[in-house]
């Protein structure tokens, strides 16, 4: 309920934007003229925005509570993509493959606004806070699990990519890829019986510039 877009008729959940980066270097091997395997090592930057929109009170109340979270998660991922050419030139490529990632630390932060005084808080923490709902949608309980015990260590899932190819030199190309990245695993552990961590999946679009250099074949 809380992580993917919700609305029912005391509560509403949006999720927003969040933008990254990664860093890394990739080793490419041919196979043949039209077929490649790359592998790649990456420090990358995930996370997710979430705006809950809950009452501040049961019933009788119509305050709201509003709460901005922005979670930001830093992975080491190690990827690997076959990689076929496409046209006379090799300047188009497609990627299919997978990755597997290890998390290293965990940032979290939260704007919260109350309407009845129009207050708002800000905090900022490493690790994840959790919020217990009753039934009418307003909040009767919070916890702050500290660090990444609220995370599984390990992230794994499926890789697509598109690339371009724009040479410079005899050996030396910009390559331009578009990447998009699906996680296949739940990367929220359990952490209380009486509070919800919802299950969420790793899934970020990538935009990535980087410098090839193929070296000279043996003659």
């Amino acid at each position: 309920m809380f992580v993917d877009n919700y609305k029912d008729d005391v509560m509403e959940n949006k999720r927003l934007t969040s933008i990254g980066y990664s860093v890394g270097l990739g080793a490419y091997h041919p196979i043949n003229n039209w077929l490649g395997i790359n592998a790649r090592i990456i420090w990358e930057q995930k996370g997710s925005r979430a705006e809950l929109n809950v009452p501040l009170a049961p019933v009788n109340n119509d305050a709201r509570l509003i709460i901005e979270s922005k979670y930001s998660y830093k992975y080491l991922t190690i990827a690997v993509l076959p990689q076929v050419y496409i046209g006379l030139k090799k300047r188009f490529t497609l990627s299919v493959g997978g990755y597997y990632s290890f998390i290293n630390d965990v940032e979290g932060s939260e704007k919260v606004l109350t309407t009845d005084d129009n207050v708002t808080l800000e905090s900022h923490f490493k690790g994840r806070s959790l919020r217990g709902f009753r039934d009418d949608g307003s909040v009767n309980s919070i916890a702050f699990i500290p660090g990444i015990q609220s995370f599984e260590d390990h992230d794994y899932g499926i890789t697509f990519g598109f690339g371009y190819l724009v040479k410079i030199k005899n050996n030396s190309s910009i390559m331009f890829q578009l990447i998009d990245n699906f996680g296949l695993r739940n990367i929220n552990r359990p952490v209380d019986a009486l509070l919800n961590n919802p299950p969420e999946k790793n899934h970020t679009v990538s935009v990535i510039i980087g410098y090839l250099y193929m070296r000279p074949g043996k003659k």
